[in-house]
């Protein structure tokens, strides 16, 4: 009866335990300052609005009401007190309504670094990873090589279709893509790109990409307050209740999904059951065994077999019976002829080694006369034993291990059979004993197995674990089971005694501290939730926001040291999150070390704050080298050597500053000035760094803004024929007319489209403004059919886009015939995927009769032997062959005309560039060069200027 009383009341105090822990809401969490209750207190009036995409997982077409989404929404009502409006649309809407502040969050939002500018993000709830499906059974989907010269489809705009671009280029593949705005849009595809989410079942061949930045919420960029109250909402409690709604969303599809597989007879066969009965073959199998805490059976044979009833909708009941009940449905047993007699099995889920073990000084191996061998009389290893050792072997049954043991402890066998567990077990069991010499006899495999009667259910358990099980993800399950061995029930019966026995006598004393000691607990707590970084153990954001609104902008001095790992990212990509949290944890123990008396800040992903009270830059500098020695020591982890480094830039806090975003926005910009510098380096932000950084971004800004609205223009450049004097074509060059500053210079702004990553997005509208005026200019009969327009394509855009593609998608656009376009590549073709590029521009020439050619010839890089790889029309010379004309007459023209006859042997167009004066056209056409183009017939004009040009002549 005391028993049972304290029982009792050791439950109803872990009740009440449970009942304070669990916050209600924003108040009672005790996460927020004053200014923060302040803000949702105002949200309260005018609540928020949150968008979700109608193709993501959160939105079920099918049963609305029972959506993810409106189970968040009530989650954030409940919490904040507020209200929150659900808009539904296409991806590409709301991330431009994200943009105009038309939407306060954004649902199932990827977290890339390249958002930064545009879009608050919030901290990561979930990772994710983006695959290849086909609903082709009969495409190949195994490799890289499988995607060769294939079209990917993929929504857009989104982060799945940029990183596909990015992955693209540097795993140098050939295969096209197809962006679309819905999900539907693809649907008919052979390929689709989508991400792990949205996978349900695997009856389609799948081909893992990789894994991508983790998925949390897009919040409007000029609310950085509600970015922080839904930051401690996720941590205090939100992701984790986020991520169980997302899991029931999955399993509640993949459900659904699972019972289309059925007929009905096997429907009906699962309403008519109300429980599934599963027995497995012994609780010393480590992947079935007895949970004494938690008074269950687990394992990862058990949880597998939960997952199975979850599809099925049928209660699960485990237990550890002999395998020959006619009760169970389903067993877990190892694989023999004879019980395939009785049994049909599944494939096999993993295999357990059988094995000979002897306490002589040497390896067994079977070849070995063993005389008295033991057995365990009910063991299904003992059938292995007469198929590999002699016939005259003397066997000898024991009632269980321990007997067996025994006797060979005292010589009465010579040796025994065991399965591996059984093994594993009595090494840790057994103390007394000291026979290690082991040999493999037999591979047993495990499967499910089910009564041979039962035609319906072996059909049922075959489709659901053919199309949904991941069996990758079983075996390692089981794999990493087997090398931990669970302790019988006896030994977990007798631990669970010691701790409850424990646990009551200390009952009285904590039930008297808890009272006056858990307040103080909690909101410890609640702090170290809020305000340290979970995986670092380092100061987080908030403690940083914190610790820099307390600073005196008039009185204090001192130093900040922005941080960051030097390829991160691509130890991420290449070796996984777990080697990424690794390093980090790495990295800010060694930082500690260096900035011992200061406190180390972790402000996102691999960047980090210091603030240095009251030093001189001098002595920042020399910390900053002390750091920057110790990051750059190597870190072994899992047997992989690691060199990251890290870039710092230092920012002095003097009179001049009088603001946090000032004084981090400078040490931002000479961090930034150190990861360009490269590797190891350390910079201080001066005045003139932090002018030519914001002249910099300012023009960045500008660019993007011209490339939205039509500021980048082409201008045109006739192409003549030199033996007519008529103009022939054109080639379009970019031209930046700047509201304000006029004319920017190329020599501007296509560096920067480089070094921003836009140079794909200048060539394409190039491209389309080009191809648009062609067909204006043909409708309105001023060029005749052989008119020829050329624009440029850089490797770099080769590299981010499909540009066959592009090229198609414009001509149908506007209905021009390829052979009125020509598209100018440079000589970087040639170091820059040459074989990719090759592909694509096959395809632009046989498929779609665009002519190519190579533009300034000579000018840098060239190779004789990849010319003639390359599949092109045109050669244009440099005009620095001409030039070298001049310095040496007699050397420069030989070199001309040999290059002349290059291109008539090849049967190339030759064309000359930078013709300036009437002297070098006259040795130019009597040399026999076909084309020209250059200030003496014309410089580069707007469109107005060149037909009054066509219609004046030359």
């Amino acid at each position: 009866m005391i028993k049972l009383n304290r029982k009792f009341l050791f439950s109803l105090m872990l009740v009440f335990i449970s009942l304070i822990v669990q916050a209600t809401n924003y108040i009672s969490s005790g996460i927020y300052s004053e200014d923060e209750i302040n803000y949702i207190k105002s949200l309260q009036n005018s609540g928020i609005r949150m968008g979700v995409h109608t193709g993501s997982p959160y939105i079920d077409l099918e049963n609305p009401d029972d959506s993810l989404v409106y189970k968040y929404k009530d989650l954030l009502e409940e919490f904040f007190h507020m209200d929150v409006k659900v808009e539904t649309d296409s991806w590409e809407n709301l991330y431009e309504m994200l943009e105009r502040e038309e939407i306060d969050l954004l649902l199932n939002f990827t977290l890339s670094e390249e958002r930064k500018d545009k879009i608050n993000l919030s901290i990561p709830i979930h990772s994710d990873k983006l695959y290849v499906i086909t609903t082709n059974k009969n495409i190949p989907l195994r490799s890289f090589d499988d995607l060769e010269g294939k079209e990917l489809t993929v929504i857009s705009p989104s982060a799945y279709s940029e990183y596909l671009k990015k992955f693209k280029r540097e795993k140098n593949l050939n295969f096209r893509l197809r962006e679309v705005h819905e999900t539907a849009e693809g649907s008919a595809s052979d390929y689709i790109v989508v991400s792990k989410e949205d996978i349900y079942d695997k009856t389609e061949p799948i081909f893992e990409l990789g894994r991508i930045d983790p998925i949390g919420l897009g919040i409007a960029k000029s609310q950085p307050m509600l970015k922080s109250v839904i930051d401690k909402a996720l941590e205090f409690s939100h992701r984790e209740k986020f991520l169980k709604l997302l899991e029931y969303e999955k399993n509640k599809r993949r459900k659904r999904v699972f019972h289309n597989f059925l007929n009905q007879q096997e429907i009906d066969y699962l309403n008519n059951k109300k429980s599934l009965k599963v027995i497995f073959q012994s609780d010393f199998y480590p992947t079935s065994y007895y949970d004494g805490a938690q008074k269950k059976y687990d394992g990862s044979f058990v949880q597998m077999m939960e997952e199975i009833s979850q599809f099925w909708g049928i209660p699960l009941e485990v237990s550890n019976e002999n395998l020959n009940s006619e009760e169970a449905d389903l067993r877990g047993m190892l694989f023999t002829e004879e019980r395939e007699n009785i049994y049909k099995f599944t494939k096999s889920l993993t295999y357990k080694d059988i094995l000979i073990v002897a306490a002589g000084p040497k390896k067994i191996g079977v070849e070995k006369k063993v005389n008295k061998v033991g057995v365990v009389k009910t063991d299904i290893s003992a059938a292995s034993i007469r198929k590999y050792l002699p016939k005259d072997t003397e066997i000898t049954e024991f009632p269980h291990s321990q007997t067996m043991v025994d006797a060979l402890k005292d010589k009465e066998i010579d040796s025994c059979v065991m399965d591996a567990d059984m093994f594993r077990y009595l090494q840790q069991a057994r103390f007394d004993i000291n026979f290690y010499k082991v040999d493999i006899l037999d591979k047993l495999p495990f499967a499910i197995a089910v009564k041979k009667d039962d035609e319906i259910l072996i059909g049922i358990l075959n489709k659901v674990m053919d199309n949904f099980l991941d069996y990758k993800r079983v075996e390692d399950e089981f794999l990493s089971e087997m090398s931990f061995f669970k302790t019988i029930k006896a030994d977990e019966q007798k631990k669970n005694r010691k701790s409850l026995s424990l646990v009551i006598s200390l009952f009285g004393f904590f039930t008297a501290a808890f009272f006056t000691g858990f307040k103080y607990r909690t909101n410890k707590k609640l702090k170290n939730l809020a305000y340290y970084d979970h995986l670092t153990t380092a100061l987080n954001r908030v403690s940083f926001k914190e610790a820099m609104n307390k600073i005196d902008f008039k009185r204090d001095r001192g130093l900040g040291m922005y941080i960051d790992l030097n390829d991160f990212k691509v130890i991420n990509d290449n070796y996984g999150h777990h080697a990424g949290d690794m390093i980090l944890k790495e990295s800010v123990s060694r930082l500690q070390k260096i900035f011992c008396k200061d406190t180390v800040y972790r402000l996102a992903g691999d960047e980090f704050f210091v603030f240095h009270r009251d030093a001189s830059v001098d002595e920042g500098i020399k910390l900053a080298e002390n750091a920057l020695a110790e990051l750059n020591k190597s870190i072994n982890i899992l047997e992989t050597t690691f060199n990251i480094g890290a870039s710092i830039g230092i920012c002095e806090l003097h009179e001049k500053i009088d603001n946090m975003d000032y004084f981090l926005h400078k040490a931002d910009i000479a961090m930034f000035a150190a990861k360009k510098n490269g590797s190891g380096s350390i910079v201080v932000a001066s005045k003139e760094l932090v002018r030519e950084f914001e002249e910099s971004k300012n023009l960045e800004r500008d660019f993007k803004v011209a490339l939205q609205k039509n500021e980048i223009i082409p201008y045109f450049q006739p192409k003549v024929n030199l033996q007519t004097n008529k103009i022939i074509g054109l080639e379009a060059l970019a031209r930046w007319v700047h509201p304000q500053k006029g004319i920017i210079s190329p020599i501007t702004f296509i560096p920067l489209a480089e070094e921003i990553g836009l140079v794909y997005k200048l060539d394409m509208k190039i491209a389309e403004l080009t191809i648009k005026t062609v067909k204006d200019w043909q409708e309105r009969g001023i060029i005749d059919k052989g008119f020829k327009a050329s624009f440029n394509v850089s490797a770099q855009t080769f590299g981010e886009i499909d540009v066959y593609e592009q090229i198609k998608y414009l001509l149908d656009k506007y209905d021009v015939p390829g052979e009125a376009v020509e598209i100018e590549l440079t000589e970087s073709v040639f170091i820059k995927k040459f074989s990719k590029i090759l592909g694509e521009l096959n395809s632009i020439k046989d498929k779609l009769g665009t002519s190519v050619a190579l533009d300034d010839f000579t000018a840098g890089y060239s190779s004789l032997r990849e010319l003639g790889k390359l599949n092109i029309d045109s050669l244009k010379f440099d005009r620095s062959l001409l030039e070298s004309v001049k310095e040496n007459s007699v050397k420069g023209k030989k070199i001309y005309r040999t290059l002349i006859r290059l291109c008539s042997d090849m049967d190339y167009i030759s064309v000359a560039e930078g013709i300036e004066e009437a002297s070098e056209s006259d040795f130019l056409k009597k040399e026999g060069v076909t084309h020209a183009q250059g200030f003496f017939f014309g410089k580069p004009m707007p469109e107005k200027d060149f037909v009054n040009l066509l219609n004046k002549g030359l």
